[in-house]
């Protein structure tokens, strides 16, 4: 088990964030009216893959095993995600460039070899890196569990993982859509107010529900 742990857990981890957050930060580079589509489109992809690819891997689980599954995808990552990260480039370096140059003054100056950038010590930053780190605990959970608690309430794997499958494809429009909504005030101020209404009200009326389940 401790192969997955550092297999699975660390590695995937650091590689799926290296892949994902430049393929999302390059588009900003050379969008700027309609950043919000761009970046919608750019985070779709997730989506539109996790919807062939969760029914696909539990459909090769069952006839070549997980061990070749995990090779196979390993292969596929790398032919799609390697050839993809050829087509990330900059559309400016001057920026960098000119940072980079003060950075080397700053460095001969005072002989210190690490500098914190000057966006980094305000406290908007930390309350982000803060809000990040804990939204990414929460929202990305049910996703990794989605196919294990299918089994646990009686449906099939193969059932459980073409639920994830649509799960994928609806985040597919989602991420388009709310892309698209971005770029706007009125029309995403709404879809908030109307998404958390249900939300909200949902609250309300479950976790009575939940609390006389498991409590009487």
């Amino acid at each position: 088990l401790w192969h997955l742990y550092l297999s699975q857990g660390i590695l995937f981890g650091v590689g799926a964030s290296l892949v994902y957050f430049s393929a999302i930060a390059a588009p900003t580079h050379w969008f700027k009216k309609k950043r919000g589509l761009a970046m919608g489109i750019a985070a779709s992809g997730s989506g539109l893959g996790g919807f062939f690819l969760a029914p696909l891997t539990q459909f090769l689980i069952d006839r070549i095993e997980v061990q070749w599954t995990l090779r196979a995808l390993g292969l596929y990552s790398l032919v799609v995600c390697g050839g993809a990260s050829l087509l990330l480039f900059e559309r400016d370096r001057s920026e960098r460039e000119e940072q980079r140059s003060e950075k080397e003054h700053y460095k001969k100056a005072t002989g210190r070899r690490f500098i914190v950038p000057k966006y980094a010590k305000g406290l908007p930053f930390a309350t982000l890196v803060v809000f990040q780190f804990v939204l990414s605990m929460s929202y990305l959970t049910p996703i990794y569990f989605m196919e294990l608690y299918s089994t646990h309430i009686g449906i099939s794997k193969q059932m459980g993982a073409v639920i994830n499958g649509w799960f994928n494809g609806a985040s597919f429009l989602a991420r388009i859509v709310s892309g698209f909504l971005a770029d706007l005030s009125f029309p995403i101020y709404l879809v908030f107010a109307i998404v958390y209404g249900i939300t909200f009200s949902g609250i309300t009326t479950v976790t009575p529900v939940i609390v006389a389940n498991q409590y009487g």
